[in-house]
């Protein structure tokens, strides 16, 4: 890893400088809490539906010109540019944890199993967090999948889970990289990284823009809301689509995840034409209401006439011809 304007001292900051977190909750006291003040209403009481993917179908629908993506869970979304599909942070495992009989479970079943997943071009991870970067899924895909590319310093995570470093490209935010007319690029996030107690922060966290053609996709991982939405807007954008987060937040790490009224403001900075949140509705991440984010969100965005996009896992969307939400997160009990 190179020195750079987001690395100092060798850890990564944000740019402008953020705090990662209230200083009266640390990693265990966020633990126990979590254990011991979590509200019921932070996982559904009913069943989230779900779209099952024909892994037949998607193999047909490499013949269709338009780009498509289905979201399969919390930030986990299967594209489709050209004939090639893309996978953007997989996360399979049951948990987003570092261990398989703890830590937050998944409201829902995947919509498609791991084994089968189409053939994949490549694999895009925005940063080493459990709920983003998942090591079983890495590890099925190590030998199976051509192209990974990742924000700088997650490649040593890859190794370690056998991906052959050739596959690997790591991208400091502006540098991008070109696969058979996909042009990805790793722009500004404002948010940290960590999987253990002595590792923050070793490694960098990104948002990605994905050009193809005509169509620009920007993909906006986990972020806080900050003045780097207006600047990649007015350099990569327009955008087509913008995928933002919008879940996980609290009064404890306000700069770290966005509330839905900041997400509806940078999806007005980024100068996109439809919002879909990501981020919500799969894992109990904090302490508001599962479907809060996406009630609000949704909310917001009718009064303000922004078109919303938020397709239940599974289903299909065209890029041109996006479906209508139907609103599937009012709770099903």
């Amino acid at each position: 890893m190179t020195n750079s304007g987001n690395r100092q001292n060798s850890r990564f900051v944000n740019i402008p400088p953020a705090p990662q977190i209230a200083p009266d909750l640390g990693k265990i006291a966020f633990a126990r809490k979590m254990i011991s003040k979590r509200p019921a209403d932070t996982t559904p009481t009913g069943a989230i539906p779900v779209v099952a993917i024909d892994p037949v179908d998607l193999e047909a629908q490499r013949a269709t010109p338009a780009p498509h993506l289905y979201r399969l869970s919390h930030s986990t979304i299967l594209i489709k540019f050209g004939a090639e599909y893309w996978i953007i942070d997989p996360v399979f495992s049951k948990r987003a944890s570092p261990v398989p009989f703890a830590g937050p479970k998944r409201f829902h079943d995947m919509p498609i199993d791991l084994d089968n997943l189409p053939a994949l071009q490549g694999v895009i991870i925005s940063h080493n967090h459990y709920d983003h970067l998942d090591k079983a899924t890495i590890k099925h895909l190590a030998d199976k999948v051509p192209h990974f590319i990742t924000a700088t310093g997650v490649g040593k995570y890859l190794r370690k889970w056998g991906v052959p470093t050739e596959k690997i490209t790591e991208l400091n935010w502006h540098e991008n990289h070109q696969i058979n007319g996909l042009t990805i690029t790793a722009t500004p996030s404002q948010h940290f990284s960590g999987r253990g107690i002595t590792d923050a922060n070793t490694s960098l966290w990104a948002s990605f823009c994905l050009r193809f053609k005509s169509t620009n996709i920007f993909f906006g991982s986990d972020s806080g809301y900050f003045t780097g939405f207006a600047k990649i807007g007015k350099k990569y954008g327009p955008f087509d689509l913008a995928m933002l987060e919008c879940g996980a937040y609290d009064v404890a790490w306000p700069d770290m995840h966005m509330t839905p009224p900041q997400t509806l403001q940078a999806f007005k900075d980024i100068n996109a034409k439809t919002l879909m949140p990501i981020h919500n509705g799969s894992f109990c991440l904090a302490f508001h209401p599962w479907n809060e984010p996406l009630v609000q969100l949704a909310a917001l965005a009718q009064n303000d006439g922004v078109p919303f996009l938020s397709p239940r896992m599974g289903e299909r969307v065209i890029l041109g011809d996006p479906v209508k939400s139907d609103r599937w997160w009012v709770d099903p009990a």
